[in-house]
């Protein structure tokens, strides 16, 4: 990670999330294994667009986070993901 990427994750311009692939056995969905990287970075502009909240007040794992798999950076394998999935904001 660049000095640069670092401090805009620190002033929250940028915000990395965690997308958590799974496939389900009978009624539940567990962890699969990823096809790639599971985290990656979106800016804040762009995550209050998807989402329509502030890093601040999203929640894990729900219709609104679930919207970042969308995002500009994600990578194309999540983009595909047809299984069920989680996304969380890694927090530090």
């Amino acid at each position: 990670m660049t000095d640069t990427t670092a401090a805009a994750l620190d002033r929250g311009d940028l915000i990395e999330v965690e997308f958590t692939p799974q496939a389900w056995i009978g009624d539940t969905a567990y962890p699969a294994d990823p096809d790639g990287d599971t985290c990656w970075l979106v800016g804040k502009e762009e995550f209050v667009e998807l989402t329509g909240k502030s890093p601040d007040e999203i929640e894990d794992d729900n219709y609104e986070s679930d919207r970042l798999r969308e995002s500009e950076n994600a990578p194309q394998w999540v983009k595909d993901w047809s299984g069920p999935f989680a996304i969380s904001v890694v927090r530090g």
